[in-house]
């Protein structure tokens, strides 16, 4: 409960953990991103955009893919202000639906090609036919809303060079065709999302962007913690792991801002951090525990950081 505090909060359909032990009932086969399907255990994360940190997991059966599990997440969090931020295969009017009857607010990502969304504004590359603008991150994003307001397409001018670029050399390369070009060229640089939040078009795009932080998390989480896979042997060892994952995420997380606060973040990383962490060990010797010789090097970013070693 300590760290479940902040006044915005993102819930994100987080990862899925593998386990073919068969005393994990929660272990169920599903289906993931990586096209995956065998027994495994979906991993639920609420992310504090305040405090820039992960601030609640829940497990639940790998087989359960819709929505029905966020609302449930939420009050067991003690959270009254989520938003769920999907990914743009999240998006059904099933989902919706749901969502609706949980009374979850949320932010859904829709596919360019989706019929809620319609390009007409977009096609004479005159501004005045969008309805504003604001800057994000010294970027200039235009956005239009479409009839009754749920419906919202952002333009991101150097987004859409990017994308032209890149769809150029394709054509080049024979990969693709001029005409695809001109069939795409429209949705090049935007991004749509379908939302029941009442705020304004630029703190929905920063929710929309506020996702990037929970997929690092879960980047962390995979890849350097290597939590996509456990060899736990029951319900209870499940939890257990996942609880101390988590803590460690969180530890990952304030070495993090400690790095940034310290001006350190371009020369270290957490990574390098823990690496020159884990050299100082505990030794008992007749007794007593003692701590180990401490390398210069881990020395230096003890004292930086002003970390106690006791």
């Amino acid at each position: 409960k300590h760290f479940v505090q902040g006044k915005e909060f993102i819930v994100i359909d987080g990862a899925h953990v593998v386990s073919s032990s068969e005393g994990v009932e929660l272990a169920l086969p599903g289906y993931n991103s990586k096209q995956v399907f065998d027994p495994q255990v979906r991993l639920m994360l609420i992310h504090s955009l305040d405090n820039h940190m992960p601030a609640y997991f829940r497990l639940l059966p790998g087989s359960l893919t819709d929505v029905s599990a966020v609302s449930l997440t939420v009050k067991e969090a003690g959270i009254k202000n989520a938003v769920l931020v999907g990914d743009k295969g999240f998006y059904s009017e099933d989902n919706i639906k749901k969502l609706k009857k949980q009374s979850v607010k949320y932010v859904l990502p829709l596919k360019r090609n989706s019929t809620l969304i319609g390009y007409t504004p977009f096609k004479s590359g005159d501004k005045r036919e969008l309805h504003g603008y604001f800057l994000f991150q010294k970027r200039t994003i235009w956005y239009y809303k479409h009839k009754g307001g749920d419906v919202i397409t952002f333009l991101d001018d150097k987004l859409k060079v990017d994308e032209e670029q890149s769809f150029i050399h394709l054509i080049e390369n024979k990969k693709r065709t001029m005409e695809g070009f001109y069939e795409k060229q429209c949705g090049m640089g935007t991004i749509s999302v379908i939302t029941d939040c009442e705020k304004s078009p630029e703190d929905i795009y920063c929710l929309l962007k506020g996702r990037l932080e929970i997929e690092a998390a879960i980047d962390v989480f995979k890849n350097i913690l290597k939590a996509d896979r456990t060899y736990m042997r029951d319900d209870e060892s499940m939890e257990g792991w996942m609880f101390i994952n988590f803590i460690s995420l969180l530890f990952y997380y304030k070495i993090y801002r400690m790095l940034v606060d310290k001006k350190m973040i371009g020369k270290y990383s957490p990574e390098d951090v823990l690496m020159h962490l884990s050299r100082i060990y505990k030794l008992k010797v007749n007794n007593r525990w003692l701590i180990s010789e401490i390398p210069k090097k881990s020395r230096e970013i003890i004292e930086i950081l002003g970390i106690p070693i006791t």
